[in-house]
């Protein structure tokens, strides 16, 4: 067994978290449900669904009847199937035959739930701190994952298991301060998140990134294209604050000794450690 440590130059905050009672928390939740129902404003669906040439002409199928149909009708029902979806539209007097139905599924309707994604990110994350530009961009980069059914396998592989052979994750980079899609990836279920290429790093970039993105080479090559990153701690990783130091600092402990809401900034050392199995 041989053991190959390497050491990374990084600053890190550590901060102790304001407890919320179960009252604030059940007043959050409500706060968020008005808020993700002011999104939908139907007219704008509309008009999106024009421009990106969806609805071309008078339809019985609008472009809200097709969004809702996409993002709340799969929540019922992971595997619903064209005729499901048609019998769906029925409810609400809209008689579409599945293979009518089949057809709208095309390249507009991938441009057309584009824009949507893109006008909710919009408004969701249009804070007024964002103006204030301290750096070029603020990109957000993240993922979401959901199964098919067992049939898509063979172009999107699922973990298995318990679930579905079948399923995908959805890649996503996001730009806080032009307010704009910057990449959006389609891939099998099994991708690993760490597993993502950099992608385009432009200098004075903030890239804020969840711990299944975490890898310290990653972190490296985005300073070197000039950038910043705003990352959790893994576990793994031990900390130092000097280069000599032997001893890795107990985060935990130092946590502990802090007041609610009290933040610390350290100018530290992380150290990777890999261990390789030899013969």
């Amino acid at each position: 067994m041989i053991t190959v440590q390497k050491r990374y130059f990084i600053k890190i905050e550590v901060t102790k978290p304001i407890s919320m009672n179960p009252s604030k928390v059940q007043q959050l939740k409500i706060k968020q449900i008005a808020q993700i129902s002011s999104f939908f404003d139907k007219k704008r669906i509309e008009q999106l669904a024009n421009k990106t040439k969806f609805v071309q002409r008078k339809s019985e199928l609008t472009g809200l009847d097709f969004f809702l149909l996409c993002v709340f009708a799969h929540q019922q029902n992971a595997q619903i199937s064209l005729e499901g979806l048609s019998n769906e539209l029925l409810k609400s007097g809209k008689r579409i035959s599945k293979q009518g139905l089949q057809e709208r599924f095309n390249d507009n309707a991938v441009l057309f739930m584009r824009e949507v994604m893109q006008t909710v990110l919009q408004k969701k994350l249009n804070f007024p701190i964002l103006k204030h530009r301290v750096f070029k961009r603020i990109v957000i980069w993240d993922s979401t994952a959901f199964q098919l059914p067992s049939e898509y396998s063979i172009k999107y592989k699922g973990c298995g298991g318990g679930g579905s052979k079948a399923g995908v994750k959805l890649q996503y980079c996001y730009d806080l301060l032009s307010e704009s899609i910057v990449v959006m990836l389609v891939q099998s279920g099994v991708c690993g998140d760490n597993n993502q290429p950099l992608g385009e790093i432009k200098k004075g970039d903030l890239r804020i990134e969840d711990l299944g993105y975490f890898k310290l080479d990653r972190f490296q090559g985005i300073e070197k294209a000039g950038g910043f990153y705003l990352s959790r701690l893994r576990y793994s990783v031990n900390v130092y604050l000097k280069k000599q130091d032997s001893k890795a600092l107990d985060l935990l402990k130092l946590q502990r000794r802090m007041k609610q809401g009290e933040r610390e900034f350290f100018r530290c050392i992380l150290e990777r450690i890999k261990s390789y199995q030899l013969g």
